[in-house]
């Protein structure tokens, strides 16, 4: 709470108003420079994350970035302001530098370190000067070995680019061994080989899915390749985990292609029951034939013989009452044949439809093997001849004849057949004809090329992307508290988040990472329905891998823009906020969710005190006293207060203008008893009180505090002195401030600031001259 006034302050009141500047006494610590830099930084947030309509904008913005960083070329806040302002100039060069000027200042960042790469890349024209940079940032040991290997792909892809596949692989190499999980160097090596081998592949999509354990298509082709090579209980623990992931919204069942491959690697692992417990409930939800098919398959071998045939004879019953409204069309005498051959008990019907199905299109192998399969069901000698040719291309004609060959007792011919058909698929309905029949005839099937060191390669991998990309809650977790949870007018809201990994092993974090290091604010009033959400987004510094038990923090303030006017036109008002947080925000649509949403953060709350220190049931006479002693509370941190008290008070001024300003339109702002007492006289003695500050952050914040108050005559009088500021900063402010309500008796001041010795501040008034002059001849 505000100290209480003492009466010797209210007896000197007149002298507190009228004394000379104070001397400065400032906290330890504690520049002038870097709070006038950090006013200005806050209002280019309030252009920012508000209209974007504003008057002159963009040149506003520049210009407060680029004065903030002068003031204070060391603050991170004002580097990072000023490097986005120079990229949105198409500046890359410069944004580059300042960028790298900050990564120095934390080395960990992995996201401002590939901001850096790209803006460097950008600001090279030629494929050798880009070289020479990344090859540089490479082999730079004060960065962290994943941006390093950032930079090292980055080599890479422009090797490929020239074609020099040789230098590109060197690359990607040299990548992987300082990041064996980088993204950008996992894919690049890939597709640098024109034929990778399994082990390759393997390799790829291991790293890409345990260096990103939500990178579900990645775990998806590890799970097919591991299914190609033979290798199905591998394969069916990685599509677990993508089914499991893909099931984490209850409400989106997973698409049927998802289910078709679920299913087939269920049954490729001999687990029948298991694929029944799972599909046969939510049998009604597919509609895809392939699905319905394979779910008789695992209830027939898990034993469930009549449901089974209870699906089978459903889907035969669909397919012809399809066929009775559209007729005999290619496919679903295909459809048709196909279920009958499944079923083993309507041969000739199959033979009819399979004859259909191929007359419509003879050049379609599928059809020919559909009906050499057929033929052979039908006991037809021509099936055998039909398929014989088809045997070396496709796996089901190489099962059909195994089969028709070990009926007859021609074992050899039949391993001959497996061994063929075995090579052209080892997972799928194919497969486990093939497999059931090397069973029966005794043949050896050899594992797949490089099946050995693939199996060798995932048992050897952590499994800690399952356990993370399913539970993501136990491995991280995000927290935010205000910096203070009471604060007066004038004072920041700003709020602190910390993001912990909670698990037993590091975590990969980033936009490739288990979750991105950002979270999108949004601040409720209460007894408002209002919600306010154009706010600066937090994002933390984290490096690629966030360790064990790790931390990470970052302090983000939020009273810019619609928030910042809303509080600052309410001084006399206890407002009550409360601070939520998205997580790694993705935008759908015109709503922001989190990609995240195990990851749960607890609101924050912040009390914004009354600015007048009341009793309960106060009298009218408690509020006139209350009132004058806000006002000698300001006064007196003007005479005596440090800089950034005396800011403060600029701030409180300013507050008490919002105050007046939006009375006519917000009446209840200003308690009955003082409706008669406030006036804008004793208010603008202070504001002139604050324009003679010895200190240029104070004049600076007095004239940038007033952003969301209607200037008028009265007030630019206060004012004028300022025009001719000695500080830079200050005729800055000034040159906003008249600019922005761009009146026409305003326009010879603003010429005369046109022509200021500071470059900066006649580049703003020169933006608002030319807007003038294009609003008024377009």
């Amino acid at each position: 709470m505000r100290r209480q006034a003492s009466a010797i302050l209210l007896v000197f009141w007149p002298a507190l108003l009228h004394g000379a500047p104070p001397a400065d006494a400032l906290a330890a610590g504690e520049s002038p420079d870097s709070l006038a830099a950090g006013c200005l930084r806050q209002a280019a947030n309030d252009l920012v994350f508000g209209r974007p309509d504003q008057r002159s904008r963009a040149g506003r913005i520049a210009a407060f970035a680029a004065m903030a960083y002068r003031l204070s070329p060391d603050d991170p806040a004002s580097l990072r302001l000023l490097a986005d302002v120079l990229e949105t100039q198409g500046d890359y060069a410069r944004s580059a530098d300042i960028l790298e000027k900050l990564l120095a200042q934390n080395s960990r960042d992995h996201a401002l370190g590939l901001h850096w790469i790209k803006q460097s890349l950008a600001a090279r024209e030629t494929a050798e000067k880009r070289l020479e940079f990344l090859q540089s940032a490479a082999n730079r040991p004060d960065l962290s070995d994943p941006l390093r290997a950032e930079a090292a792909a980055g080599i890479g892809r422009i090797r490929v680019g020239q074609g020099l596949f040789d230098e590109a692989r060197k690359a990607y190499d040299e990548a992987l061994r300082l990041d064996g999980l980088c993204p950008s160097a996992l894919a690049g090596r890939l597709a640098a080989d024109e034929k990778p081998s399994a082990v390759l592949k393997a390799t790829v999509l291991i790293g890409l899915v345990r260096g990103n354990p939500l990178a579900v298509g990645a775990a998806w082709d590890l799970a097919v390749l591991l299914g190609n090579l033979g290798l199905h209980d591998a394969s069916l623990e990685i599509f677990d985990f993508v089914w499991q992931m893909s099931a984490k919204d209850a409400a989106a069942l997973p698409p049927g292609q998802m289910a078709v491959q679920y299913l087939n690697a269920l049954l490729d692992a001999g687990k029948a029951a298991h694929a029944a417990g799972i599909f046969e409930p939510i049998a009604g939800k597919f509609k895809d034939d392939e699905v319905r098919l394979l779910l008789f398959e695992a209830l027939r071998d898990a034993g469930k013989t009549q449901q089974a045939q209870d699906a089978l004879t459903n889907l035969q019953a669909e397919c012809k009452q399809t066929m009775a409204m559209t007729g005999d069309s290619p496919a679903s005498c295909g459809r048709l044949a196909w279920l009958y051959l499944i079923a083993g008990t309507n041969a000739p019907d199959a033979l009819i439809y399979a004859r259909k199905c191929s007359d419509a299109n003879p050049d379609d192998q599928s059809g020919q093997v559909l009906l050499g399969a057929a033929e052979l069901a039908a006991l037809d000698k021509q099936g055998a001849k039909r398929l014989a040719p088809l045997a070396a291309k496709d796996p089901y004609a190489a099962a059909f004849l195994a089969a028709d060959h070990l009926a007859k007792g021609s074992r050899d011919e039949a391993g001959k057949l497996i061994r063929t058909g075995a090579d052209l698929a080892r997972r799928g309905r194919a497969w486990r004809m093939l497999n059931a029949l090397a069973g029966r005839a005794g043949a050896a099937i050899q594992p797949a090329q490089q099946a050995q060191q693939v199996a060798e390669l995932i048992k050897s991998a952590p499994r800690d992307f399952v356990k993370m990309g399913l539970n993501p809650e136990k491995y991280v977790s995000i927290t935010i508290q205000p910096s203070a949870r009471e604060i007066q007018p004038g004072q920041a809201v700003e709020l602190r988040a910390e993001l912990a990994n909670i698990g037993d092993c590091d975590v990969p974090v980033g936009q490739w990472g288990l979750v991105n290091p950002a979270a999108a604010i949004s601040v409720s009033v209460a007894g408002r329905d209002k919600a306010f959400t154009q706010l600066p987004v937090l994002v933390l510094p984290a490096p690629r891998y966030l360790k064990s038990g790790a931390k990470i923090a970052s302090v983000v303030r939020l009273d810019a823009a619609e928030l910042g006017d809303f509080l600052q036109r309410r001084p006399l008002e206890k407002i009550e906020l409360k601070i939520s947080a998205v997580p790694d925000p993705v935008r759908t649509g015109q709503q922001t969710q989190s990609a995240m949403p195990a990851i749960t953060v607890k609101p924050a709350a912040v009390a914004r005190l009354n600015m007048l220190s009341l009793p309960e049931n106060p009298t009218a006479d408690n509020y006139r006293q209350a009132w004058q002693n806000c006002l000698g509370y300001i006064a007196g941190d003007l005479k005596s207060g440090q800089v950034s008290r005396r800011m403060w008070a600029a701030r409180q001024i300013a507050c008490l203008l919002a105050m007046l300003d939006a009375v006519p339109k917000d009446r209840p702002a200003i308690p009955e008893p003082l409706r008669d007492v406030i006036s804008s006289k004793m208010i603008l003695r202070l504001m002139l009180e604050a324009t003679k500050d010895k200190s240029c952050a104070i004049r600076a914040q007095t004239v940038l505090a007033l952003g969301c108050v209607h200037v008028d005559d009265d007030i630019l009088g206060v004012l004028a002195g300022l025009v001719n500021d000695p500080d830079p900063a200050v005729r800055l402010a000034m040159a906003d401030l008249l600019g922005r309500y761009g009146t026409a008796g305003q326009q010879k001041v603003l010429d005369q600031l046109a022509a200021d010795s500071d470059p900066l501040v006649a580049r703003l008034a020169k933006v608002f001259a030319k807007q003038s002059d294009e609003t008024s001849n377009p």
